[in-house]
């Protein structure tokens, strides 16, 4: 399973276990609801369940990625929740969180 209209850090940039550390922290232990996207693709090209991850407090797990700069939104088609994805990862940049802080050897190619 793989979440939903993310792309995962290289292990090799530095903040890959800080965000294998707090997807850990979200979900570990917790009971969750994953919602497939009815305007994509159920599967990507490795036979992955694409998904949203819920908690069953209704926390946006994908979301919260985003938001915290452990994630970016990756647009491949037209998904359900592109435009708040869009604006979560704009705050992200607009504080230096995560893979926009100065501390990241990485960054995103073809971003604003």
């Amino acid at each position: 399973m793989r979440l939903k209209s993310l792309t995962r850090i290289s292990p090799r940039v530095v903040l890959a276990k800080k965000l294998f550390k707090k997807t850990k922290e979200f979900l570990e232990n917790k009971e969750v609801y994953l919602v497939p996207d009815p305007q994509t693709s159920d599967r990507d090209k490795y036979d992955r369940l694409l998904r949203y991850v819920f908690l069953t407090n209704g926390q946006f797990i994908n979301e919260e990625l985003v938001k915290e700069g452990y994630a970016f939104n990756y647009i491949f088609e037209p998904f359900q929740f592109m435009k708040l994805f869009a604006q979560d990862e704009k705050e992200a940049k607009e504080k230096n969180l995560g893979l926009w802080s100065n501390v990241c050897d990485y960054k995103p190619k073809n971003r604003d």
